[in-house]
């Protein structure tokens, strides 16, 4: 039975094999889950051809209907369907355009599969501002890199705002069925101010119900006591209470990202995650309720330093 290298030809040459040795068609068939027909036919390749005749051989199946320069068309109109006068493409878009202007003749799932092998994905492109300034934001990646080599203990600063109404995402549904999320509209938020650690994932934060000088001083007095302030450099954006003259910085150095340069600052993830994972259909009725979600879902990231370190990858 070493002939065959599949289970499928397997079977095959032991049923001829059970049949020499005397075994009834019927019998043989049965334990081969096979019909007595299907049998006969194992049979009749055997006599003609040989074991050859029974090892099972892999079908080549329909020949691809894009292939050559039509499969080169379809990959430059989705890098650039300014070309045929679309801002984007929808596949059932690109399908009807495809039949109508190049009488490509193929059903739409056979362009969705070659799409997808083709390694293309649908997604949402990511935005960033216009106004950044990209000498500024290459000029602080070497920085980065100087204060990696130094050995600065790197700690991300943001600040972000939570609302008690639930964030509305996508999500299935069966195809003519309104789906509805509810909410209060009572207009419940509260602030974080946050701090990570992506070389040992550890995070610092505060609750507050709004950002400015004085409460974030109180952040910088509540990390204070969890770091060596003299191996600590914090990096943050430039929002006005950042840059408040009168901040005591406990010895810790401090430096500021590029403007607009938000993909800079990886707590950032963690904010989307946070928001994803405990703010999604939950609705707050009191401020109360709010704050204490917030303490909850800051908490699991607290003791999950691996999981944040590898999130906040610099």
């Amino acid at each position: 039975m070493d002939a065959s290298p599949t289970k499928k030809g397997y079977i095959r040459l032991n049923a001829i094999f059970l049949l020499f040795e005397g075994i009834s068609k019927k019998t043989i068939a049965k334990s081969s889950l096979v019909t007595v027909h299907t049998l006969n036919r194992w049979i009749t390749l055997y006599n003609e051809r040989g074991i050859d005749g029974l090892i099972y051989q892999s079908r080549s199946g329909r020949p691809p209907v894009i292939t050559g320069e039509a499969a080169q068309q379809i990959k430059d109109l989705l890098e650039n369907p300014h070309q045929a006068g679309y801002a984007h493409w929808t596949l059932r878009s690109l399908h009807g355009y495809l039949k109508e202007e190049i009488d490509l003749q193929c059903h739409y799932s056979t362009l969705v599969r070659k799409v997808h092998r083709e390694g293309y994905v649908y997604r949402f492109p990511r935005s960033y501002p216009i106004n950044q300034d990209q000498e500024q934001r290459a000029e602080y990646l070497k920085n980065l890199e100087k204060w990696q080599s130094e050995g600065w203990e790197l700690w991300y600063i943001d600040e972000t705002g939570i609302e008690g109404d639930p964030r509305p995402r996508r999500r299935w549904c069966r195809k003519g069925e309104k789906r509805t999320l509810p909410y209060a509209g009572t207009h419940i938020r509260e602030s974080v101010i946050g701090s990570v650690c992506p070389g040992n994932g550890q995070m610092e934060a505060l609750q507050v119900n709004y950002c400015n000088s004085d409460m974030f001083q109180i952040f910088l007095d509540q990390l204070a006591k969890t770091v060596d302030c003299h191996k600590v450099l914090l990096i943050m954006d430039n929002a006005s209470w950042h840059k408040s003259k009168q901040l005591e910085w406990h010895g810790m150095k401090h430096e500021y990202l590029p403007p607009y340069s938000p993909d800079y600052n990886p707590i950032e993830r963690i904010w989307l995650l946070l928001k994803a994972r405990f703010f999604t259909d939950w609705i707050a009725k009191t401020p109360e309720e709010l704050s204490d979600r917030i303490t909850f879902a800051l908490k699991q990231f607290f003791k999950s330093t691996s999981e944040v370190s590898s999130i906040c990858k610099v």
